[in-house]
């Protein structure tokens, strides 16, 4: 994966290709005057490379003389191009901007944003010796999209003699936007909270009717400060609970349905008594905090998930209500430093058990069951090139389906 940069291309045809600078002439008409040869302008603006099209029809172009301080302006066609005729010679600035509502993003991108962007080449100094010049601007702007949870296996499988293995669980963050995202310091946390009646004493999360925060159970942080782990777009990350090829390690499952051995990173507990496997060939993730356990184990039944960015040290520690003196405490996180979130349940009837404020899920997704080694998916919105863009209306009832087998299953 590779960083994506924004830049513009400037071109000049014929021989001025190679000059660093546009030159007009000037040409004496007689003794008592003298006239200046003007030039033609043409200028292409383009869309980033990521959008659905490249040429950028109705942009704006500002020319301005940088010793006159007039300007001249004019909109792109079709073809995206701006043309200027009967331009002085001189030193100038050229711009170019645009405005799209969400509709128009979305027809782009795949995704619904209001956006505006931008261009600029300056100090383009016109002096003598041409009829005419190009120029070509590719737009930027701040990136359409964002991070989301694009997949989760949680259910664990059977082992062969029927026993229930849940090692092979994995998430996958994808870079749903259209520029590189940097996931370094980006954290994954699980939420307090059980799934579903899972026996006839289990209770919703006594923090569900607050809106505006989330409350973690442990929270994984990936290694790396925010201009590392680049992540091009239409590309993601699999963090693995145990790095292993769980089908033919002598540890694992044979009827696990994934190789994790190639996983981007695992979620190794390192703890006197760990019990837990290490593969030196995956780096592992941060504990920022874990309440207890070996593993990092999230429920079979479902669990909630959220992508958190931020100082970790803002987030606090808060106890259970009704709980006893010695549990642990779980960790309060606003909404605002969530970045995607999904709310996996039990099964269908279990609505009453949701851990996710609203506003980050205002619905839910669930498996077949447990040990079935199924997952849960992100749905394709559109395709844009080669870049997928996945759904994301903050509703996991209508974001997610449920596969059979988990999208990155071993060959």
């Amino acid at each position: 994966m590779y960083p994506m940069t924004n830049s513009f291309r400037l071109s000049v045809p014929g021989a001025l290709a190679l000059g660093a600078f546009l030159t007009l002439g000037l040409a004496a008409c007689d003794s008592d005057s003298t006239s200046v040869e003007t030039l033609d302008v043409t200028v292409e603006v383009l869309f980033p490379e990521a959008y659905a099209v490249e040429a950028a029809q109705g942009a704006r172009v500002v020319l301005r003389s940088l010793e006159r301080g007039d300007e001249e302006t004019a909109t792109t066609d079709a073809a995206g191009t701006a043309r200027f005729q009967d331009v002085i010679p001189g030193a100038y600035d050229l711009s170019a901007a645009i405005s799209l509502d969400e509709d128009r993003t979305f027809e782009l991108t795949g995704n619904r944003a209001t956006v505006e962007l931008n261009a600029v080449l300056s100090g383009q100094n016109l002096a003598s010796g041409t009829s005419g010049a190009a120029f070509s601007l590719q737009l930027t702007g701040s990136p359409v999209g964002g991070w989301v949870i694009s997949e989760m296996y949680y259910t664990g499988s059977r082992t062969p003699a029927g026993g229930n293995y849940f090692f092979d669980q994995f998430f996958e963050i994808y870079n749903n936007s259209t520029d590189t995202l940097y996931a370094g310091g980006l954290m994954l946390a699980p939420i307090f909270g059980v799934s579903g009646q899972i026996n006839p004493s289990s209770q919703p999360t006594p923090f569900q009717d607050d809106q505006d925060h989330v409350y973690a159970d442990a929270i994984w942080r990936i290694p790396g400060g925010p201009t590392d782990v680049p992540v091009a777009p239409g590309e993601g990350l699999i963090i693995a609970q145990q790095g292993l090829d769980h089908r033919d390690d002598p540890n694992g499952n044979p009827n696990s349905p994934v190789n994790l051995g190639g996983a981007d990173f695992e979620m190794y507990v390192d703890v006197p008594d760990s019990r837990d496997i290490d593969n030196p060939q995956v780096p592992n993730m941060e504990i920022v905090h874990r309440r207890f356990g070996f593993f990092a184990l999230v429920p079979v039944f479902g669990p909630s998930m959220v992508l958190v960015e931020g100082d970790p040290s803002t987030f606090q520690e808060v106890a259970v209500p009704d709980a006893p003196e010695t549990f642990p405490p779980v960790i309060r996180i606003p909404v605002a430093n969530v970045l995607d979130g999904v709310e996996a349940l039990q099964n269908a009837q279990s609505s009453g058990f949701k851990r996710l404020p609203v506003a980050l899920d205002a619905g839910f997704t669930f498996a077949g069951g447990t040990y079935t080694a199924e997952s849960v998916r992100r749905r394709v919105a559109r395709t844009i090139g080669d870049r997928v863009v996945l759904q994301d209306t903050n509703n996991s009832s209508n974001d997610f389906e449920v596969l059979s087998t988990p999208s990155i299953a071993a060959p």
